[in-house]
């Protein structure tokens, strides 16, 4: 389907670029979360990713809670996964570092805190984004008519997956952008691989809407957009999401070695954490990772030899 085809084009100015990023998320019926905001820039050639700001949030009473407000320094290159641990304003004072990162990778780009649904990505689909899984559909369809949404004419694609029904709004005269999209889970439509009802969920609806376009170079990108989650639990108890994205100083393939991006670096001596080897140290020393061993680490040792040698 050509509409289908010109809406899986229009996101692909999301290939490469550097952006900034204000997210606004106001959760209601989850205990003990209040509101939050992030800020960040996302650095993205292709397969390697970087998110790079601060993440502040407030507990159910509007308090700040100090356990949520750190700085957001995440990188994927081509080896490794990088997440930097430290309060907003001052240097990591250590870091989470693996090579096992496809599905970190995967979880990140669908998230809806770092921008997932801009991109037509959302947690529970399997990692499909909109128009794959409309490309999925054996009853994707076009309504009759063209409708109006926000003052533009948009086709609406339509169709069933086991991911629940998806419904897309997309505005041909915008370069086929999806003004509006929507997943309504219900019954047995699966949040990956689980359906909702083994969770105790009698509706799954998320929505995405543009509220405001902009134009870079030859395309065409939200400025400001909201995303909508609404979660029915069979024992009466709804939560949700509403989160507010702000989208500027937008740059199209920049020269992200002029930008120092996908560049991991810490302090010198800061704490490194590999899950791959745990429990052992390590430290970030000379601009790499090194197993640390200090005094009690030896002490360790000689107890472990010593019964060692009781032993035989």
């Amino acid at each position: 389907m050509e509409i289908l085809e010109n809406f899986k084009k229009s996101l692909t100015w999301a290939d490469s670029l550097s952006i900034k990023v204000d997210v606004n998320i106001t959760p209601k019926g989850i205990p003990g979360k209040g509101p939050y905001k992030l800020n960040f820039i996302l650095y993205r050639k292709y397969n390697l990713l970087q998110w790079e700001g601060n993440i502040a949030a407030t507990d159910c009473n509007g308090k700040t809670d100090p356990d949520n407000n750190h700085l957001i320094r995440k990188i994927i290159n081509e080896r490794e996964y990088f997440d930097a641990i430290g309060k907003p304003g001052l240097s990591p004072i250590g870091a989470l570092i693996t090579t096992d990162f496809n599905g970190i990778k995967e979880d990140l780009l669908d998230s809806d805190e770092f921008g997932g649904p801009l991109f037509a990505k959302i947690y529970g689909t399997n990692h499909k984004n909109i128009p794959d899984l409309l490309s999925d559909c054996n009853d994707i369809h076009l309504r009759q008519n063209q409708e109006d949404f926000n003052g533009t004419s948009c086709y609406i694609l339509e169709g069933t997956t086991k991911y629940g029904k998806v419904t897309a709004w997309v505005a041909p005269d915008k370069g086929y952008t999806a003004l509006k999209w929507r997943i309504e889970k219900t019954g047995d439509d699966l949040v990956n691989d689980v359906p909702i009802s083994r969770n105790e969920l009698i509706l799954w609806d998320a929505q995405f809407e543009c509220k405001e376009l902009q134009q870079v170079g030859d395309s065409i990108i939200p400025k400001i957009a909201i995303f909508d989650i609404n979660i029915k639990e069979k024992n009466g108890n709804n939560r949700s999401l509403h989160v507010v994205y702000i989208l500027s100083d937008i740059q199209l393939n920049p020269d992200f070695n002029a930008l120092g991006a996908f560049k991991i670096d810490l302090s010198e001596g800061a704490k490194v954490t590999v899950p791959e080897s745990p429990g052992i140290k390590y430290i970030w020393k000379g601009g790499k990772i090194e197993p640390f061993v200090d005094g009690p680490t030896f002490e360790e040792i000689d107890k472990t030899i010593d019964q060692i040698k009781k032993q035989q």
